[in-house]
This record gives C-alpha cells, sequence and structure tokens, in this order.
C-alpha cells in the first residue's frame, strides 16, 4: 500500500490531484477501476500509477467509470435558481442523491433539509426531509467510458 498524500477523494466517485506552483507535471496514483479525465475525456485502467501533465489553470480531476455526476449550470450569483444537469459516465447502476437546504441558517437540524435521488432520466425522487427544493433537473447527458 502506497502512502498518498498530495491527492484525494470526492466522493466515492471523483479524485481531484492538484497541482502547485512551479509543478508542469505530476503523477497520479488511480484506484482500481476505469476512470476518465474531468476535462480531456481520456480514459485511464485503474490500479496504476501514470504521469500527468497539465499547466495551474485547472486541477486534475478523474471520474470513475459507472458514475451519475450531477452538475449545477454555472448561475450569476448566489440566489439565482440553480439547474442540474446529470452526466452518464459508463453504465451506472443506480440514482446518484442531491442534498439540499437554505444554506443560510441551522434549519437543517430540525428536517429543513432536501434529500433527493435523480435518476439516470433525470427524474428525481424526494427521499428524506421536507425542504422544498429550489432546483431543477435538466435532460441528462452522456458523457464517456
Amino acid at each position: 500500500v502506497r502512502k498518498v498524500d498530495d491527492q484525494y477523494m470526492i466522493g466515492e466517485s471523483l479524485m481531484a490531484a492538484p497541482m502547485v506552483a512551479g509543478q508542469a507535471e505530476r503523477t497520479v496514483v488511480l484506484p482500481a477501476g476505469v476512470w476518465q479525465d474531468f476535462t480531456t475525456g481520456q480514459r485511464y485502467t485503474g490500479g496504476q500509477t501514470i504521469s500527468y501533465a497539465c499547466g495551474l489553470d485547472r486541477v486534475p480531476l478523474f471520474v470513475k467509470a459507472d458514475t451519475l455526476l450531477l452538475l449545477a449550470e454555472v448561475v450569476a450569483h448566489v440566489g439565482e435558481a440553480i439547474r442540474i444537469v446529470p452526466h452518464i459516465y459508463g453504465n451506472p447502476t443506480g440514482g446518484a442523491l442531491q442534498y439540499e437546504d437554505d444554506c443560510e441558517t441551522f434549519a437543517y437540524e430540525n428536517g429543513a433539509f432536501g434529500k433527493y435521488t435523480v435518476g439516470l432520466d433525470g427524474a428525481s425522487t424526494a427521499k428524506e426531509g421536507r425542504y422544498r427544493s429550489k432546483w431543477t433537473v435538466g435532460q441528462s447527458v452522456r458523457v464517456g467510458i
């Protein structure tokens, strides 16, 4: 087992391997499975160490195969309506969990939050909580792997 202290998982399906000032290239340890570069779309087989080159203008980010990744469209300012777009990597077998609350108070401690399952078709169903969602779900996009 190799110790890796300069890259990290974001949930179970995303992995970031940041560059630091002065670095033009770095090694990335890919866990088992198939991974796709979020920006370029290049596929990698996991269980190996790769050499990865990019500038400081982006973070090397990898998406695991068979992931339904929920991404929000860009908005001009906080408080604007948010549209979530499901991105399909490979052949995920289930939906993705989306959590939401007002982001301003501790009302979530009293049940003012929402957990929703978003399916491959973009349909969402309430799972838990009583927060009324402020986002909408757009058409799913098949990305790769």
